[in-house]
């Protein structure tokens, strides 16, 4: 990672500290000086300054990297196609589609991607299918399972997922954990 996008990110999580606390001492009904309001107000101009750096210094981040997506419901593939094709992060990124068991694998074997999001349940089978696939390619790709089979997250993280994604989740949210692991 290029050292100025690590210390402007540092920067961007003390700041938002700040402000969660302001935001938990209001939740609480604590009176809030108003000196900690200005500073508030001041990071949170700060942060949209800093995220415009992040965006000069690292254009796209996820410039040429290969992610497949292995998703066995086809509703959910197509809105991942539309989604990552209109955001400015993933634009450059080349997305690759699996839905099943073989198409992943396949796609890991010729694609060589650097990150799979992998659907724990692929083919809705039991045991999960995630689970196999986790253990042949944790060391050959960094890999985020997103699940609704939320009882395997130990067993997921512990065996080499970088992050576990409970269902339903947040497009948004995928991509930014896309684009942190990339």
């Amino acid at each position: 990672m290029d050292p100025r996008v690590k210390q402007i990110d540092d920067d961007i999580r003390n700041k938002l500290q700040s402000i969660k606390t302001v935001l938990e001492l209001s939740k609480m009904g604590k009176k809030i000086p108003q000196k900690m309001f200005e500073v508030a107000g001041k990071d949170v101009e700060r942060i949209e300054k800093m995220l415009l750096m992040l965006e000069l210094i690292g254009g796209n981040m996820l410039d040429g990297k290969k992610i497949v997506i292995a998703e066995d419901d086809l509703r959910m593939v197509e809105i991942y196609k539309d989604y990552f094709a209109f955001k400015k992060d993933a634009s450059k990124g080349k997305f690759y589609y699996a839905t099943n068991v073989k198409e992943c694998v396949d796609l890991l074997e010729s694609e060589k991607p650097h990150i799979l999001l992998l659907d724990l349940a692929l083919e809705d089978k039991m045991p999960p299918p995630g689970l196999e696939i986790l253990k042949n390619y944790k060391n050959k790709v960094k890999i985020i399972v997103i699940s609704g089979y939320h009882e395997h997250e130990d067993e997921c993280l512990s065996g080499g997922a970088l992050k576990f994604l409970k269902k339903p989740m947040d497009l948004k949210d995928i991509l930014q954990v896309i684009v942190n692991c990339s």
